[in-house]
């Protein structure tokens, strides 16, 4: 994608490292590390029951909070929710990988990862690039491992907060198909909601230079037609949520795109 600086970009197959494997009660949890570049290692958690079924999509949530859902396998235990393969990753910058120096000062208005967000612009690799650019590298190397997904299950993948635009661009950008089924949760609504609202906050790390004269975050997910696709309690620029209304104004050319009865769920 040119506005991504990733044309010729291909994902390719990093083997994980395996620091951790823990087995609770009816559940298994590895903790992996994948090395995407040199001196460059991305976390992961990969949580399993013992009894899943191979044939569905693997869920793969990306920008989530691991203790909540480490916490959640526990409570589901050998549970039928539990019969599906759940992969946490945090992209550079994002969640178990934020820069030291975002943990340890006050919150900024640019973000925790502002100066890396500084950085990648000039260099005119957008962080928002590099970020979709390791979680296709980690499915396609889930793909690739011994026992891990046939290419017909694939993945449904989750995006949370920041990470929904991770999630819209990798799912255009899976040229593969790998990427069955989408969801954005509390994700930013759009970047014109940005340029019109007032104040923005935490909003850095997703600028892409000069992007709108290109498409809009309703444009990319309206190219995801026929695909499943869910967009749950998105935010404003400030990370305020949005009236049902106004999603649905934004949302417009992606409502067409799906048409009635399509698998497009808006709340």
């Amino acid at each position: 994608m040119r506005a991504l600086n990733m044309s010729g970009w291909r994902a390719k197959v990093v083997p994980p490292r395996v620091l951790e494997t823990r087995h609770n009660h009816e559940t298994v949890v590895r903790k992996l590390v994948y090395d995407v570049e040199k001196h460059l290692s991305i976390p992961a958690i990969e949580i399993t029951g013992t009894g899943r079924a191979g044939s569905l999509p693997t869920l793969v949530k990306i920008g989530a909070d691991w203790q909540k859902e480490l916490a959640h396998a526990r409570d589901l235990g050998g549970s039928a929710a539990l019969h599906r393969r759940l992969i946490l990753v945090d992209p550079r910058g994002m969640g178990e990988t934020t820069p030291d120096h975002g943990r340890d000062r006050g919150p900024s208005p640019f973000g925790a990862d502002w100066r890396e967000a500084f950085l990648a612009l000039h260099l005119d690799r957008p962080l928002l690039s590099r970020r979709v650019a390791d979680v296709l590298t980690i499915l396609e190397s889930l793909v690739a491992e011994p026992g891990g997904n046939r290419d017909d299950a694939g993945f449904e993948l989750i995006g949370i907060g920041p990470a929904g635009l991770v999630v819209l661009h990798a799912a255009i950008l899976d040229e593969r198909g790998l990427i069955k089924k989408v969801g954005l949760e509390r994700s930013l609504v759009s970047w014109s909601e940005v340029i019109e609202h007032k104040m923005s906050r935490g909003q850095l790390a997703s600028v892409v230079p000069s992007v709108l004269g290109l498409y809009d975050l309703p444009n990319l997910a309206a190219r995801l037609a026929p695909r499943p696709l869910a967009i749950h309690e998105p935010v404003d620029a400030v990370g305020e949520p949005i009236s049902q209304e106004a999603l649905k104004q934004a949302y417009s050319v992606c409502i067409d795109a799906y048409g009635a009865g399509g698998a497009l769920e808006l709340h």
